[in-house]
């Protein structure tokens, strides 16, 4: 896909654009060469664009970043995705605990926000269940929901995988925070996959 330059089209054109016509996954790792200006007639390629960019264009490869939101409260879920609606490409929100291996399966999140309180199967039984999947993906972040600050309970979610913490009530800038971070930590992990054809060594945070 080629994205020609024209003087009188914003920059924001191009994200709008992205955003409406690329699907995750379409053509494989998604490469493209843009203007970094301006931008305003497309060409649809039959394939990515690998070659040398023409002059006076960047390179610039697309990120799409799922997030999956586990909290038993209804109003939580919709908090959580109304903080994050231009942060990841993809949110699907859940309140029944039982679904969350399936939809984990299906979904294929980036990250997952875990409320750690919740009616059977609770945060820490999730954890558990999800271990396996997680690890077979190498680097998948979970960042635990909570209102409890003993020390236990978030030791006992970091011995089980949990790589962060938000408190509830839930700030809207922290949060955003926390899943930008650990979004960025997850695709460099997965480029870094794709060019050494291993998982590279990632250190977890320590119980305390």
């Amino acid at each position: 896909m080629l994205v020609a330059p024209d003087a009188g089209a914003p920059s924001a054109r191009l994200s709008r654009y992205l955003r409406q016509e690329v699907k995750r996954d379409q053509f494989g790792p998604l490469v493209f060469f843009v203007d970094i200006h301006v931008f305003q007639h497309r060409q649809r390629l039959s394939k990515p664009v690998r070659d040398k960019a023409p002059a006076g264009w960047i390179r610039l490869r697309l990120v799409a970043h799922r997030i999956l939101v586990v909290d038993d409260e209804p109003a939580n879920v919709e908090l959580l995705k109304s903080f994050l609606v231009d942060v990841a490409d993809e949110i699907r929100g859940l309140t029944d605990s039982k679904a969350v291996e399936q939809t984990f399966s299906d979904f294929e999140p980036d990250l997952l926000l875990l409320d750690l309180h919740m009616p059977e199967p609770d945060g820490l039984e999730i954890l558990r269940r999800l271990r396996s999947a997680r690890a077979s993906l190498g680097f998948l972040p979970v960042i635990v929901i909570t209102a409890d600050d003993r020390k236990v309970a978030r030791n006992s979610a970091l011995l089980l995988g949990a790589d962060d913490f938000v408190e509830k009530p839930l700030d809207r800038q922290e949060v955003r925070l926390r899943v930008r971070n650990l979004l960025n930590t997850r695709h460099l992990f997965k480029e870094v996959t794709r060019t050494t054809g291993s998982f590279p060594r990632v250190e977890r945070p320590e119980p305390t």
